[in-house]
C-alpha cells in the first residue's frame, strides 16, 4: 500500500469535506495507525488488515460537514467505488464489499457482533468470525480516535478485545493535542 501522503493526495478529490480538522486527513491517518495496531493484536490476515487500512482512509470521505449522524456513512458506502477503484485497485470484490459494509454501518453505534446479529453482514460470503473481527477492528480504530474530541471510548461500543491494548497508543498520540 502506498505511503500516507500519497494516499491522502489521491483521496482528496473524493472528499466531501477535505479540510475538516475533525473528520479529515489527520483523522484518517490516526484511524489507520490504530487499525494497523489492532490488526496486529487480533492477528488478522493480510486481506483483513488491508480491509482495515482501506476503511481507515475512506470511512469519512462522504462527510460534507462535521455534524453528527450517520448519513455520511450510508452515502459513503454507495459513493466510494470510484475512490476504491482509483486509489486501491488491488482490492478483491470480496474486500470491497466488506469495506463498503464497514463504512455503511460504522456510525450506527453498534458493535460488530450486534450488527452481525441484526443481519447487517448476511450478504458477505466470509467466515462469520472473520467478518466480525475485521469490521470490529475497523470500528474500534475509528472509535479510539474519539480522544481527539476529549471523549473516552466506551467499552459497550467497542467490538474487539484488542482495543484496550491500543488505547495507550491513542492516549499518547492525543496527549496535549485535540485535533492533530
Amino acid at each position: 500500500m502506498a505511503e500516507t501522503n500519497t494516499i491522502i493526495k489521491r483521496l482528496m478529490p473524493f472528499a466531501g469535506h477535505p479540510r475538516s480538522r475533525i473528520h479529515g486527513p489527520a483523522h484518517w491517518a490516526r484511524v489507520h495507525r490504530f487499525g494497523q495496531a489492532l490488526s496486529e493484536h487480533l492477528d488478522l490476515s493480510r486481506d483483513g488488515t488491508q480491509c482495515v487500512a482501506v476503511f481507515a482512509w475512506t470511512h469519512d470521505l462522504a462527510r460534507i460537514d462535521d455534524g453528527g449522524g450517520n448519513q455520511h456513512a450510508h452515502d459513503g458506502a454507495s459513493l466510494l467505488d470510484p475512490a476504491w477503484a482509483t486509489v486501491f485497485p488491488d482490492l478483491s470484490v470480496e474486500q470491497v464489499e466488506l469495506v463498503r459494509t464497514a463504512v455503511r454501518y460504522h456510525s450506527d453505534g453498534l458493535t460488530a457482533e450486534a450488527a452481525y446479529y441484526h443481519g447487517y453482514f448476511d450478504h458477505l460470503g466470509h467466515d462469520d468470525d472473520e467478518v466480525i473481527a475485521i469490521i470490529g477492528c475497523c470500528w474500534d480504530a475509528d472509535r479510539l480516535d474519539l480522544l481527539r474530541l476529549g471523549a473516552q471510548p466506551k467499552s459497550r461500543y467497542m467490538s474487539t478485545d484488542g482495543w484496550r491494548k491500543v488505547l495507550p497508543l491513542a492516549e499518547r498520540l492525543h496527549q496535549g493535542r485535540s485535533d492533530e
